[in-house]
């Protein structure tokens, strides 16, 4: 029978450790790995006296998978470099690329131990292993034999090459200090609810050393999809206002029943957790500062596509404190496209970029020695299959700040940067985001807050903290978008409305946007044009809080940076 290796990793726990691994099913299969230069060793420990399979997987499937098999045979240990073409067993690789260190077994269980280097140049049979993306996909059966393992295997998406913190960190010296949303989830399929939370009496200030998700029930896994804590600006005289929502079970964030609710004072955005995300902890020398009375809004976004009632968990996030200060307070930016119809996907898109920029009369802010980065979250909805941020300074692009070749929504952790990296006064950040629309069946996607829409953004934590710029955003002329299809006029149903209505011409009148989009003939023409339009003129830029508008596009630059080719290398 077919191995077939299917996602499934719904009760899979992960461990952060610096040998990272993953526990599947309990303790069915444990696998860790460890980084030596351009070494990798994984180890592995299943419960079973029959054969291990650990593949790497760029979509989480088994086809074009990388799979190594092993185990010990007849007393006699083996191990196997293959790859999978379909859903069928996988085909033994011409170059075996893998080499066993160990493999042993006792009564319940089988060890085996094996290297290979991250990138092979076998471009049949092996994923190359580097810092995007990659689902590791695992499996086990009864027997050596390789046939069908039934329920033992599953899947989990990790970023194999980034930095990892202590196994079991210790979280019990911190103070935690807790942001939750009590409520039956809306039966909408998209919900962005917000309350407002007072941070704890301290006797000075504290520094925030790390964050993580409150989700306390399979309803909170599965229906909360992301999570962003905003710090309030309070007007003078608002303090109570504010004080009369703190015990509030909330609002919608972006349509309010009540109009006194303050939420539009906090645009901060302090803290965020997406699907995917794990404990987070900040480098031992920095903190996010943490004072008396200062009040935060917690945005959480509810995912309930099957429009559920009366679902009921508690959800927010935790975040760890200390008196002990740390030497450099941290701040964070926020970089993407606006979120409204500007950022429009064209119907049955395959790999359609947007951009969004970040301009020099944004950066300019930052203090003649610049800043350095040590996190970042990526962030888009179903479409995005690719994220990069190109950073640009005096007239050259530098290597990339950020990328992902295999952006996966439901892994959007919160990543360290493997190496510190720097932003500059006068730097330009130009963020990409490459879309696959065909699933929509014809659809335009804009952008908007629910997963059916679509966003590009990356949140950036760095140090020293300043003042004075917190998001960086920009998107297509408006003007120039509706030129191009012919429209005169439009309207919104309310201010936070993503797809407006046509009010002419009269023969488009009561359309939506997006409707008239789809009425195009997308010919290759028509859309390799729209694509140039919307990528390459120049946007509207937006620096807040200073309130900075610029038209910007790409700076000025030599070549593009084109990272090198390890495998050309060594074949020179």
């Amino acid at each position: 029978m077919n191995l077939l290796i299917k996602i499934f990793c719904l009760a899979a726990i992960l461990n952060l450790s610096e040998t990272f691994q993953i526990y599947a099913d309990v303790e069915k299969y444990n696998v860790k790995w460890e980084i030596d230069g351009d070494l990798i060793t994984f180890s592995i420990e299943a419960e079973t006296t029959g054969f291990v399979g650990l593949g790497f997987s760029r979509g989480g499937g088994m086809s074009g998978a990388d799979i190594v098999v092993g185990g010990v045979r007849n007393g006699v240990p083996y191990l196997e470099d293959r790859h999978a073409i379909s859903r069928s067993t996988p085909i033994l690789d011409e170059e075996q690329n893998v080499e066993l260190i160990e493999a042993f077994e006792n009564d319940t269980h089988t060890f085996i131990k094996f290297s290979r280097k991250l990138e092979t140049c076998d471009e049949e049979g092996d994923v190359a292993i580097t810092e995007d993306t990659i689902s590791l996909i695992w499996s086990f059966g009864a027997t050596d034999d390789l046939v069908y393992h039934g329920a033992n295997r599953g899947s989990r998406s990790v970023n194999l090459l980034d930095p990892q913190g202590p196994e079991n960190p210790d979280l019990s010296k911190y103070k935690v200090w807790e942001l939750r949303t009590v409520k039956a989830m809306p039966a909408a399929d998209t919900t962005y609810w917000c309350t407002i939370h007072k941070s704890p009496n301290v006797p000075r200030k504290q520094h925030i050393v790390g964050f993580s998700a409150i989700l306390e029930s399979p309803s909170a896994y599965v229906h909360t999809h992301h999570m962003e804590a905003y710090l309030c600006h309070v007007p003078p005289g608002m303090e109570s206002v504010f004080e009369t929502y703190l015990n509030h079970t909330g609002e919608d964030c972006y349509y309010p029943d009540d109009p006194d609710f303050p939420g539009h004072f906090c645009e901060s955005i302090a803290y965020g957790w997406a699907i995917g995300g794990e404990v987070v902890l900040f480098p031992d020398h920095v903190g996010f500062p943490l004072v008396s009375g200062e009040y935060f809004k917690l945005e959480v976004h509810y995912n309930n596509p099957n429009h559920l009632n009366d679902v009921a968990f508690d959800t927010g996030l935790k975040l760890y404190y200390t008196e002990d200060l740390r030497v450099l307070d941290a701040g964070r930016i926020a970089i993407g496209s606006e979120i409204n119809f500007t950022q429009m996907i064209p119907p049955n898109s395959e790999k359609f970029v947007t951009v969004a920029h970040c301009d020099v009369s944004c950066t300019a802010e930052l203090p003649e020695n610049g800043v350095a980065l040590f996190n970042f979250l990526i962030h888009a909805h179903l479409s995005g299959k690719k994220l990069k941020v190109r950073q640009f300074r005096n007239g050259e692009e530098l290597p990339w700040l950020i990328n992902d070749e295999h952006y996966d929504f439901n892994f959007q952790a919160t990543r360290p940067f493997r190496k510190e990296m720097r932003l500059m006064p006068g730097d330009h950040l130009a963020l990409e985001c490459e879309y696959d629309s065909r699933w929509k069946n014809g659809s335009a996607i804009v952008g908007g807050r629910s997963t059916n829409e679509e966003m590009c953004m990356t949140f950036i934590s760095y140090y020293p903290r300043i003042d004075g710029l917190l998001t960086c955003n920009s998107e297509v002329n408006k003007d120039k978008l509706l030129n191009f299809f012919q429209i005169q006029e439009i309207s919104l149903n309310h201010p936070s409305d993503t797809d407006p209505i046509v009010e002419l011409p009269l023969e488009m009148q009561g359309r939506t946007f997006s409707q008239v989009v789809e009425s195009v003939n997308w010919t290759p023409e028509v859309r390799e044009f729209y694509q140039k339009v919307t990528r390459f003129d120049r946007h509207d830029a937006y620096c807040r809080p200073s309130g900075v508008q610029v038209k910007v596009g790409y700076p000025p630059h030599g070549e593009d940076y084109v990272p090198g080719d390890v495998c050309e290398r060594r074949r020179r």
